[in-house]
């Protein structure tokens, strides 16, 4: 199923995602061009710009089943979380997700490290959560959105005459 993304809709989610992640910060100048996004960017020169990386199968004119876009937009305390635009087969065929990187696996850290890393990932997840659930507020899709609604309708299909 293909998607095309709106560029309104990226504008609208990384203006949020970075009211969140740099809030009274500095955001640096290789991140700083997906908070300035200027107007009339086609997807084309979006998705061309540096920073942004094509999940497999992912094309400029939109996204098929389990394709997408990462962005590396980082935050003020961690350079490498990233927006994620993935394909979906329930309208409007995306979701918007926050990469926290908060699932590194099982590196083995030395003991002075462990608890700087738990408190750098809860921080990452709370980011992710607060940034999500703007998007939500905002009416962008996200996963906890897509999933509601399909909820919904599965609910209401089971009380509908057949």
């Amino acid at each position: 199923m293909d998607a095309v993304l709106p560029v309104s809709e990226i504008v609208r989610a990384m203006a949020i995602f970075f009211e969140r992640a740099y809030a009274g910060g500095e955001i640096p100048a290789n991140r700083r061009t997906f908070a300035e996004l200027p107007p009339g960017l086609t997807l084309a020169e979006l998705l061309a710009m540096p920073g942004v990386q094509r999940m497999p199968g992912a094309e400029n004119s939109g996204v098929r089943q389990s394709d997408g876009f990462a962005f590396r937009v980082g935050n003020r305390h961690y350079p490498h979380m990233k927006v994620l635009i993935r394909s979906t087969n329930e309208s409007p065929g995306y979701v918007l997700a926050v990469d926290t990187h908060d699932e590194f696996g099982c590196i083995p850290l030395p003991e002075g490290e462990r608890e700087a890393v738990a408190e750098l990932r809860a921080a990452n997840r709370k980011l992710g959560k607060e940034v999500e659930t703007a998007w939500e507020a905002a009416g962008l899709p996200t996963q906890s959105s897509i999933l509601r609604a399909y909820l919904a309708r599965k609910a209401s299909s089971v009380g509908a005459p057949a």
